[in-house]
């Protein structure tokens, strides 16, 4: 199951206090893992390390909104179930790119697969139609080829944003000689979908 606690955040610009409902615990059960990454289940809650303070409107990560001292306004307390107060939804983040957010290419890669994801959510669909990025989910993809480095999860990656990109041959040659029994299946499929020159992000079948 999925527990939550309430946690209390301070603006690192306004020094507004508020809290949400954090995450304590989650789990894969029942879960849809993606070639693409994602992960959608029902028990399965992994929130977002951006947030976007609720009075002044600033943006920042989750060890930026730290309070130094203690606080029990009856106000933050009851904001605590307030559906836009906590992490920036996944949704938002292909309008976050113009800001660009982050502190270094780490966050940077974070920022850009999760607005990679939320490009795909409207391709998930059983029946939905493979259709072309558009110009600003394009360019996100080639600047977050460029992030990627050489782990078998960024070769992954990689591998699945050329397929996607309609990279057939690009996508084969990242995957030739990849080695890694635990994601063997994923890169399986992944080849599979790109010798078929399939461009749509697709579930990965339970073993």
């Amino acid at each position: 199951m999925t527990t939550y606690f309430p946690e209390r955040m301070c603006c690192p610009r306004c020094d507004h206090g508020f809290s949400y409902m954090a995450v304590g615990s989650f789990n894969t059960f029942g879960a849809t893992f993606y070639t693409d990454g994602f992960i959608e289940g029902p028990m399965y809650d992994d929130q977002g390390r951006l947030f976007r303070c609720p009075q002044c409107r600033a943006i920042g990560w989750n060890d930026e909104f730290i309070c130094e001292e203690p606080g029990d306004d009856e106000d933050e307390l009851a904001a605590v179930f307030d559906g836009e107060v906590g992490p920036i939804p996944m949704r938002e983040y292909p309008e976050l790119l113009a800001e660009a957010p982050w502190r270094g290419p780490d966050e940077e890669k974070y920022v850009r697969i999760a607005a990679f994801w939320a490009a795909n959510m409207p391709r998930r669909a059983p029946d939905s139609q493979p259709a072309p990025f558009n110009d600003d989910e394009h360019r996100n993809l080639l600047a977050l080829l460029d992030l990627l480095g050489d782990s078998s999860q960024d070769r992954l990656m990689r591998a699945e944003i050329l397929r996607e990109m309609g990279r057939f041959e690009e996508c084969l040659a990242v995957l030739v000689g990849f080695d890694d029994t635990e994601l063997e299946t994923v890169a399986r499929l992944i080849r599979e979908l790109a010798m078929g020159r399939e461009r749509g992000v697709k579930p990965i079948a339970a073993e």
